[in-house]
């Protein structure tokens, strides 16, 4: 864990766990992570300095939950499937297993592009996990891309 000297203060910490001193810059090192955070002082999490971000996982072909939640206190604006095969799938989306919340049974057809305006806002408290499911694959290979943006509440 590294402080950056800017001089007179140490205003960002880097590393891959959060520092103690909140008033300080993060930049979390994780892995597949790599931005800068910040701490939200209402809610008393670490958010993404950046104010629009992407939540992507491509080559999906079972029922899975997202590697990364959509944090707290982001709106998902949009989303977009992409169906790398030709074998057409009938998938739903939603914030519990088996859920269908955010897409419910859409046939992507083979070779398709979808994309979907949502505009919605799932906690300003609490991460939210994506899960996908379908009941039949039917060897289809998706590709999913969130693009969230950070609310204007926090």
């Amino acid at each position: 864990m590294a402080q950056k000297n800017l001089g007179i203060v140490k205003a960002i910490h880097v590393g891959t766990t959060e520092p103690t001193n909140t008033n300080m810059l993060w930049f979390d090192s994780n892995t597949g992570i790599n931005k800068h955070k910040y701490y939200n002082q209402v809610l008393s999490i670490w958010m993404y300095l950046s104010g629009v971000d992407r939540v992507t996982q491509s080559g999906i072909v079972a029922n899975t939950t997202l590697d990364d939640p959509i944090l707290a206190g982001f709106i998902v604006v949009a989303f977009e499937i992409l169906n790398n095969t030709a074998n057409a799938v009938t998938i739903s989306i939603g914030t519990s297993v088996g859920g269908d919340d955010i897409l419910s049974g859409y046939e992507i057809s083979a070779s398709a592009y979808e994309n979907f305006s949502l505009g919605e806002l799932f906690s300003l408290s609490v991460d939210s996990d994506i899960y996908v499911h379908s009941t039949n694959w039917n060897s289809a290979d998706l590709d999913i891309s969130f693009k969230v943006e950070q609310s204007g509440l926090i």
